[in-house]
């Protein structure tokens, strides 16, 4: 009766020794933390970048809306007025102007368009213009244009006596002409600046404001 074979060296099946399963068992958790780190960031930005996208989408429409209206402005002078000021109001951060208002105003005719950054939102809001300034509490339509904003500065270009030579001004009060430029430039809240606007009011200069008239003609 003869024993079991020998195996030979080479023919040995060598199994994991406790030590080397406890760093296999290590590097695993380690690539595991680190895929798992990897996908809370990814989703941490997830909202950021959404929100980026969708203000971008905002942007043409309130673009084309400043852009159209402010074309649009009329160079009115108020009824009653003892000055040839016309009613446009430039400030930093509001300007308040005469337009034609947007299509989906019911009542017909002028209104008197402010645009306001309050609160890191840009406003708009609009009220019937029959020729006199309306008194504050004048009820009117606020609607937001833009919001998740950290600045949104205004600024004129034009000449303002005493200067003889066009500039860009950061008030536009008490004038009887409109700017020749309004520019907008905003800055998100997360950083990132928005391209510039700038719009050419179509009658800055091609006509004498006329006063109470509605039907100001280029």
């Amino acid at each position: 009766m003869s024993g079991p074979r020998p195996v030979a060296p080479n023919e040995r099946q060598r199994g994991f020794t406790l030590l080397e399963l406890l760093i296999a068992v290590v590097l695993l958790a380690l690539i595991t933390t680190m895929l798992l780190a990897g996908l809370q960031l990814e989703t941490q930005n997830l909202p950021r970048q959404t929100g980026r996208l969708d203000r971008a989408a905002q942007l043409p429409p309130v673009y084309d809306f400043l852009r159209s209206e402010l074309a649009d402005a009329q160079p009115v002078v108020p009824i009653g007025a003892t000055s040839r000021s016309i009613v446009f109001d430039g400030e930093p951060n509001a300007v308040h102007f005469v337009s034609t208002g947007p299509q989906s105003v019911q009542i017909g005719g002028l209104q008197l368009l402010s645009i306001t950054f309050a609160g890191g939102a840009l406003w708009v809001r609009w009220r019937l213009f029959d020729g006199a300034l309306p008194d504050e509490d004048q009820p009117g339509r606020d609607v937001l244009l833009m919001d998740h904003l950290a600045r949104a500065q205004l600024s004129f270009f034009g000449i303002v006596p005493p200067d003889t030579q066009p500039h860009w001004y950061d008030t536009w009060h008490d004038m009887p002409y409109l700017p020749s430029l309004v520019r907008f430039s905003l800055r998100s809240a997360d950083g990132v600046d928005i391209p510039e606007l700038t719009v050419a009011p179509r009658l800055s200069a091609a006509a004498p404001p006329s006063q109470g008239n509605a039907e100001t003609s280029p």
